[in-house]
């Protein structure tokens, strides 16, 4: 959606000139791995930034988050310290586990089958958190909750200022626009700087803030709603109808629509900084027949804020009348500002709930603004998204090559939009009323707007991007700090309509925010994320009924369309983005930084992602074995896991391949992972990590050229150990007890066999035959048991804890060692029953 100018006037590190802050919604998305890439000079400014930024009093133990300094803060007027009591909600975001596994998977998700949401967490969620949740609890935070690589805690500045090593002031940006931020770089202990990617929630110097494009009240509010669409569109002949948008001479997915393939199926959830009005949505539904569930989702606490309801209603609408039946739309809402990588992250940890592969996001922040810390920790979260099975789509902004803003422009893209996991989605002017043209939408004017695009400071260009027909005169590695030779990452990577003079997409609003009541029509690059991400939901469908797979990351897979099938595409070869006069970026034939790849249309789309998924070309299969080095585990015990991965096409082994091994037993599910040797043999080997019966199985998950496989399933039982104390004294090894005294015999398991039933055994020393005695006890939560006996029979005796079991349980019998007890005086006719 277009938007206004608005936010804090700050200096970008790459020009060093003051320019005005412009935040917006638009745009889908989807990422490359930054552990791949090299750091750019952006990087490089910011990192000097943050390590020379002087350290809070009594912090010089705290170490700074590389690329956590706030460039707004350096062109600001300080105004006041931030009151102690300033109430913040923080997140903070981990570094995910097996970092290289990730970056592999993510860049070779699109169009295979997705990790499982348990194997995702499995593999990449950290495991150990509490170091960071005792350490900021201690300093004042209370923990809120958990969502992905997202740690979610509640305090005040006072109680940030002492956790993280900085001040916080309130600071006056050039503009007069009043915001909150630390001084320097975000700061902690160095045992957990390794562990944390970046802080967000301690400032409010960029916003996400959308504003409505031009709109038309609607000529006949007291018309039923349908009759309202059809007079809006009377009068604006120009506008489009979802049918319009659909038809051959538009985007052309009409006949998927015609084949059943509407997104049945499918679920598609919106990253939105704003609430919005919910009966505008059931207007819409009840105008054209939809009855398609919409469920909000609470992110950071949700927002009561509907100064952005124009944008989300926009997003929601374009969707589901793209996809009229999907199974759901799932709209994620978070206080403004929040971080991307924040609302991502609970995207990806709520698809087991929400099933949803498919995610449109219409917001956006100018490059240069988003810190390192920001950048990488959106990475790692989309870098998730793509290993889940999601399709991303950003919106590339509405300010042409200039993304930053009018005050003083220079040359920018949009975050996350430039992400080499999101989609960018770029802007066009689609004329359909006679020969079918498609321009670059560019208002001409500075007031106006221009789809975005233009080359990343932050990314280099992805392999997928580097092929013949896409590196071009404007393609340039200067702006990531590339040598001569390379090139940066480019945006946009496809564009639909985004005019709103005139052309824009009729929806209903009846919110303050859209200015009007009733049906308008709206624009922006926005809008063209939520068609994408509707168009996604159809071809989805189609491609999974026709043999093939869901999109999920879908760059890879665009592009290799441009070079295999270019008719998927429309091309856009007239018009240009230079709305603010930089002279860049003029449209041509193929792709171009004004256009991308160009439009996209929706029946070949379908057609080729089924085709694409159905038969990878020259792919080798593969066979994977696995055994165990025992079947029955005693705990402490070491098991090693073991077996061969073959290349059965060739019938050579594989060497240097990741296998990974996923153990589930009742507590929940586990991952290990290790490298095949030059035999192809791979090996992991285990103790005190198998605490109950396990089921296991062994993964490879596929590479270039290989066929993924996975061994038979195999289980592991574990055989528990007890121990066995008798409270008397000993007697040259032997416990010595009077004939009637009391005592108390107890024990210990490892691991814990928490409510379990142990028994007392006995048996007289020398013989071999075990007694039951009718004492028991349930194992606590600590693995401890205990019972009172009285032995009221002279003579030696031997007596143990003995669980009694089987191998549908989750744990094997086990006995623990006897303890000899030597009775003075007469028989033993019985033992008491009173619990010690």
């Amino acid at each position: 959606m277009r938007t206004s100018v608005t936010g804090a006037r700050i200096v970008p590190v790459t020009q060093g000139i003051e320019t005005e802050f412009r935040c917006s919604p638009r745009r889908p998305a989807e990422l490359l791995s930054k552990r791949l890439l090299i750091p750019t000079l952006a990087v490089l400014v910011a990192l000097a930034a943050a390590l020379a930024a002087p350290a809070r009093a009594g912090s010089t133990d705290l170490r700074p988050i590389p690329g956590s300094s706030l460039h707004a803060v350096a062109k600001a007027r300080f105004a006041a310290p931030a009151p102690a009591g300033t109430p913040l909600d923080v997140a903070v975001l981990l570094r995910p586990r097996n970092p290289a596994l990730l970056a592999e998977l993510a860049a070779s998700s699109s169009g295979r089958r997705p990790l499982t949401p348990g194997q995702v967490a499995g593999l990449f969620f950290p495991t150990d958190v509490a170091a960071v949740k005792t350490y900021l609890v201690g300093h004042g935070f209370s923990f809120r909750s958990r969502q992905g690589l997202a740690l979610w805690f509640h305090g005040s500045a006072a109680a940030a200022e002492r956790a993280f090593g900085v001040e916080l002031g309130l600071y006056r940006s050039a503009g007069g626009r009043l915001f909150h931020a630390p001084a320097g770089a975000v700061r902690l202990p160095a045992d957990l700087v390794s562990r944390v990617q970046a802080v967000e929630g301690l400032d409010d110097a960029a916003p996400a803030r959308p504003a409505s494009g031009t709109v038309h009240p609607n000529i006949s509010p007291a018309s039923p709603p349908c009759a309202g669409a059809v007079s809006y569109k009377t009068a604006h002949a120009s506008s489009f109808l979802p049918a319009d948008l659909a038809s051959p001479n538009a985007y052309d997915y009409q006949s998927l629509l015609d084949g059943n393939s509407d997104g049945t199926g499918e679920s598609i959830a919106f990253v939105e900084f704003s609430d919005y009005n919910h009966s505008d949505i059931s207007t819409f539904q009840s105008c054209y027949g939809l009855s398609v569930p919409v469920t909000d989702v609470a992110v950071n606490g949700g927002t009561t804020d509907h100064s952005g309801a124009a944008e989300v209603e926009l997003d929601i609408e374009v969707a589901l009348a793209a996809a009229p039946d999907l199974d759901g739309g799932y709209v994620y809402e978070a206080p403004n500002p929040t971080a991307f990588s924040a609302v991502i992250n609970a995207i990806v940890a709520g698809q087991g709930t929400t099933n949803a592969h498919i995610l449109s996001i219409s917001w956006g922040i100018c490059e240069p603004f988003v810190t390192l810390a920001d950048a990488g920790a959106t990475n790692d979260a989309l870098q998730l998204a793509a290993v889940s099975g999601f399709s991303v789509f950003a919106a590339a902004g509405d300010s042409g090559s200039a993304d930053c803003g009018q005050v003083i422009p220079f040359l920018a893209v949009d975050d996350p939009a430039a992400q080499p996991y999101a989609t960018g989605i770029g802007g066009t002017t689609l004329r359909t009323s006679g020969a079918r043209t498609e321009t670059v939408w560019n208002t001409g004017s500075a007031g106006g707007g221009s789809g975005g695009g233009g080359v990343s400071i932050n990314w280099p260009m992805p392999s997928w991007q580097s092929g013949a027909g896409i590196v071009n005169s404007d393609s340039s590695g200067e702006p990531c700090g590339l040598p001569s030779g390379r090139y940066c990452r480019e945006v946009p990577d496809v564009s639909f309509n985004a005019d709103d003079n005139g052309r824009g997409y009729v929806v209903y609003c009846s919110a303050k925010a859209c200015g009007y009541r009733g049906w308008l029509q709206v624009g922006g690059t926005s809008a063209g994320a939520p068609l994408f991400a509707g168009m996604t939901a159809d071809a989805n469908e189609h491609s999974l009924a026709n043999g093939g797979a869901r999109l999920g990351y879908a760059n890879p897979f665009l592009y290799d369309r441009f070079t295999n099938d270019p008719t998927v595409f429309n091309d856009v070869t007239s018009g240009n983005n230079d709305l603010l006069s930089l002279g860049k970026y003029a449209a041509g034939s193929g792709y171009d930084l004004a256009s991308g790849l160009g439009s996209v249309d929706g029946a070949l789309f379908g057609a080729d992602l089924a085709a694409y998924s159905a038969a990878p070309p020259n792919v080798d299969t593969t066979a994977l074995t696995g055994s165990e080095s025992v079947r029955q585990l005693v705990y402490r015990r070491t098991v090693t896991f073991s077996g061969t991965l073959t290349d059965t096409t060739t019938g050579l082994p594989l060497a240097g391949k990741v296998v990974w091994l996923e153990a589930h037993d009742s507590a929940g599910t586990r991952y290990w992972f290790t490298q095949t040797d030059g035999s192809g043999q791979w090996s992991i080997s285990k103790a005190l990590a198998i605490k109950r019966k396990t089921a296991w199985r062994a993964y490879f998950l596929g590479d270039e050229g290989l066929n993924s496989a996975r061994s038979s399933a195999h289980v592991l039982y574990l055989v528990p150990l007890l121990s066995a104390r008798a409270g008397l004294p000993l007697q040259k090894g032997r416990y010595v007890v009077t004939r009637g005294t009391a005592f108390t015999f107890s024990g210990g398991s490892a691991p814990h066999i928490s409510g379990a039933r142990v028994v007392i055994q006995y048996r007289v020393l020398g013989t071999s035959r075990w007694h039951p005695t009718g004492l028991a006890d349930i194992v606590d939560g600590a693995g401890r048991f205990s019972r009172r006996a009285v032995f009221v029979r002279t003579g030696t005796y031997v007596l143990r804890w003995h669980y009694a079991s089987s191998a549908a349980k989750r744990w094997l019998p086990a006995s623990s060692p006897g303890r000899v007890v030597r009775v003075v005086s007469y028989q033993v006719v019985g033992f008491s029953t009173r619990v010690a």
